[in-house]
């Protein structure tokens, strides 16, 4: 396999770089490339695609699959017929998924790899996973965005023994690492709790899973009334709720007293309300039903190597509310791009979150419509700090740039 020097590619965010050579490359050196620049970016599968006569490079973070903006010119038909090779397939055409398992050493560490051929429409589809999982697999509370006060108020909601606790997040990866997180501070010895989710990885301990095969007649939600019926004190839902669903969620914490922690695709906390409400849930029931909203957003980090700082941070950050000694004391870096980080001038991610008990005057809000200012102002005076709020203090640390939060997150 060669990579041929000056290649053309561009790794945008989230991206893993391949670096480009000018000599070739046996299989064996590509999958080690590929697998250190996976672990770097967190990420647990590449994807190879075709595209025309090239290969094409994905990569899975979570529940995300990332393209590049431009991949290197790399012919798809050899490469694969390198990779099986490498692995003992020989030139035979797969009929089936092919799975092979080996180790690579990186560093110090020996990494188990896998590598899953399949056939598809348009030639053999490949995927290199990690399956021993990245760093951080599985992540506390605090681990994804979560601070100390915060968390006590995480730990007061999951204490009650009834309530809807609602996870906003833009992907659903990330919603659903934060309720495995949320279920590893409940005592799973003397609460009993289930999870209707498909999850990338293993359940925390003491959590069931409960398996919902789509089929004509039965969903998500007939699966998990039928918990209701259960010795079951706290259900975790992973689903993209519908109105059933979701009237489902509401139902079991009034009705049949557990604690629901479910997820809702959003932008922030305020969103996760609006979503509920917007999925024809009645206003009363829902403000009745809720005891803790969390917003989160994944962010990209800043690379170390070449973060640029920026000449005039107070021009920047003077529309965004923060006090003369928070200008002066703000250290705003931009992205510059290197080889370390690809090009992109971002290495890694980091979690912004916003945490808040539902006061009355939050039930109030939402009884009276739910309103975004309304409801952002009320979740404010509860202590709740903003995502955009969290992101730019974040921005003015030089931990990420002002432009990643001013797209990642919603206006205050």
């Amino acid at each position: 396999m060669v990579f041929p020097e000056g290649a053309d590619y561009d790794a945008p965010h989230n991206s893993i770089a391949i670096v480009v050579m000018s000599d070739p490359l046996s299989a064996s050196a590509a999958i080690l490339r590929i697998v250190e620049r996976a672990r770097a970016a967190g990420a647990r599968y590449v994807h190879l695609e075709q595209d025309g006569q090239n290969a094409r490079f994905r990569f899975r973070h979570g529940a995300v699959l990332a393209p590049w903006g431009g991949s290197p010119r790399i012919d798809y038909a050899q490469l694969v017929a390198r990779l099986k090779g490498a692995v003992g397939l020989g030139t035979r055409a797969i009929e089936h998924l092919e799975q092979r398992a080996f180790q690579v050493q990186i560093g110090g560490d020996v990494v188990d790899v896998q590598l899953l051929i399949q056939p598809g429409l348009n030639g053999e589809q490949v995927v290199i996973g990690l399956p021993g999982r990245p760093k951080g697999a599985n992540p506390s509370l605090t681990d994804l965005g979560v601070d100390e006060e915060s968390l006590q108020v995480w730990q007061m909601a999951l204490r009650q023994r009834r309530g809807l606790i609602l996870i906003g997040a833009s992907t659903r990866g990330l919603a659903q690492r934060l309720a495995m997180a949320a279920a590893r501070e409940i005592d799973a010895v003397r609460r009993r709790i289930t999870a209707l989710m498909a999850v990338d990885g293993p359940l925390p301990p003491g959590v069931q899973g409960v398996p919902v095969s789509p089929r004509e007649g039965w969903s998500p939600a007939d699966a998990l009334r039928a918990q209701f019926a259960m010795d079951v004190d706290v259900v975790l839902v992973g689903f993209t709720p519908d109105e059933g669903l979701a009237a489902a969620m509401v139902e079991g914490a009034l009705v049949h007293d557990k604690l629901m922690i479910a997820t809702m695709p959003s932008r922030d906390a305020v969103g996760a309300i609006r979503g509920m409400l917007a999925l024809g849930i009645e206003p009363w029931p829902l403000a009745e039903a809720l005891t803790l909203v969390h917003g989160a957003a994944q962010v990209r980090s800043l690379c170390t190597v070449c973060a640029t700082p920026l000449a005039e941070p107070k021009q920047a950050l003077a529309p965004h509310g923060l006090t003369r000694s928070e200008i002066n004391k703000a250290k705003l870096y931009g992205p510059n791009g290197c080889g370390k980080c690809g090009g992109t001038g971002f290495r890694g991610h980091r979690i912004l979150g916003e945490t808040a008990m539902i006061s009355p005057a939050t039930a109030d809000a939402i009884v009276e419509g739910g309103g975004r200012r309304a409801l952002a102002a009320t979740l404010v005076v509860g202590g709740a700090q903003p995502l955009r709020r969290h992101g730019i203090q974040t921005a003015c640390r030089g931990l990420t740039s002002l432009g990643e939060i001013l797209a990642e997150t919603p206006p205050c």
